[in-house]
């Protein structure tokens, strides 16, 4: 898993995660805002995030949801 040994450099690190947070969130809220489910919207953003560790916890977020949680616990 090369994204998550990329997250975890000491200063480069840190600029990628915040880069790739900016893009899911900014994305996220386009989606959102346009009237896509939220499910939709994580599922899009999860394939646009252009980080394998943020596409799998979007997804996984997306399938707590899914499964009836709470958004605010499912982040």
């Amino acid at each position: 898993m090369f994204d998550k040994f990329l997250l975890r450099l000491p200063v480069f690190g840190s600029v990628m995660m915040r880069a790739a947070l900016s893009k899911f969130t900014r994305t996220l809220a386009t989606l959102l805002s346009q009237g896509i489910p939220i499910a939709v919207s994580l599922e899009l953003v999860s394939k646009t995030s252009g980080n394998v560790v943020i596409e799998e916890t979007s997804l996984k977020v997306r399938d707590l949801i899914l499964d009836g949680e709470n958004i605010p616990e499912a982040l």
